[in-house]
């Protein structure tokens, strides 16, 4: 099974969960260690998919005039991609997570974090 995007599509098939240590699948994530497993790795697809990310929040048109949802918005670990949107509406139900991205949508200007 194959997922993602036309770029993804060169790999047999798309799993983060494949790629993830043993030791922390379907363990609790909080901010530091979703940052340690994520933002710092140096899991190759995952550094692709990350910057394929990055790049297509980038070019999508007239961001002035429209609101991002974030849905599972985690800490905030993309909310640095969408600047220059109308409005950001973050939603997270994980109560550390939230405290979190909570902290980070409050030093930007049109951004609102939703528990």
């Amino acid at each position: 099974m194959c997922m993602g995007t036309p770029e993804m599509q060169d790999t047999e098939s798309f799993n983060p969960n494949d790629r993830m240590d043993n030791a922390h699948r379907n363990k609790h994530f909080d901010p530091n260690t979703y940052t340690s497993l994520v933002e710092h790795t140096n899991n190759p697809m995952l550094q692709k998919f990350m910057n394929m990310e990055r790049r297509m929040i980038s070019e999508i048109p007239h961001k002035k005039q429209k609101t991002l949802i974030d849905i599972g918005a985690g800490y905030g670990r993309a909310l640095p991609f969408f600047e220059g949107y109308k409005n950001i509406l973050a939603i997270e139900n994980n109560k550390e997570m939230f405290a979190e991205l909570g902290t980070r949508t409050s030093s930007l200007k049109h951004a609102k974090a939703i528990f």
